[in-house]
């Protein structure tokens, strides 16, 4: 479905359908309003990728919002999309998620330390090209899991240093 123009992506309420799809490829879509988007795919319960590159996320998340559902997810993919720094906020809350790519995208909001929330169970982390204003080091001391890391032309304002 990628490369199209969609008016209203929504899965009515106790649709049946699609319920063991477990990677969609959703790069490029025009839509007007992804986050009615991000919550029709909490819909599908198998699904373990997700990917959504090039998209628009500038509307605000709610905590327990549009992306609860997503209790499989395990890779997600928003390379060159513009989201707000909640959306952030709401995929942290997907335990089972191991890969995440946020290359080129463009951050609504101001990152700091505490906008960001706690990856424990990130592997791999791709963010080249994500301005980054941020403490960064505090953040990676959070991520236990974290086996790739991928930071490469991230304006990073802040002086990489160790702390004793």
């Amino acid at each position: 479905m990628s490369d199209k123009k969609i008016d209203k992506f929504v899965i009515p309420k106790g649709n049946k359908g699609l319920r063991k799809l477990n990677t969609l490829y959703l790069m490029n879509v025009s839509i007007n309003d992804g986050s009615s988007l991000l919550q029709s795919l909490g819909s599908f319960p198998s699904l373990k990728t997700l990917y959504l590159a090039s998209n628009n996320f500038i509307e605000p998340t709610t905590s327990g919002g549009y992306l609860h559902n997503y209790t499989n997810l395990e890779e997600l993919s928003l390379d060159g999309s513009s989201l707000h720094i909640s959306l952030l906020h709401s995929i942290a809350a997907f335990t089972s998620l191991q890969t995440l790519s946020m290359e080129s995208c463009q951050v609504n909001g101001t990152l700091s330390f505490q906008d960001l929330p706690n990856f424990k169970n990130l592997t791999i982390l791709y963010m080249d090209g994500t301005d980054l204003s941020i403490t960064f080091p505090q953040m990676i001391g959070l991520m236990t899991s974290l086996e790739q890391l991928s930071l490469s032309s991230c304006g990073l304002q802040k002086t990489l240093s160790h702390q004793g």
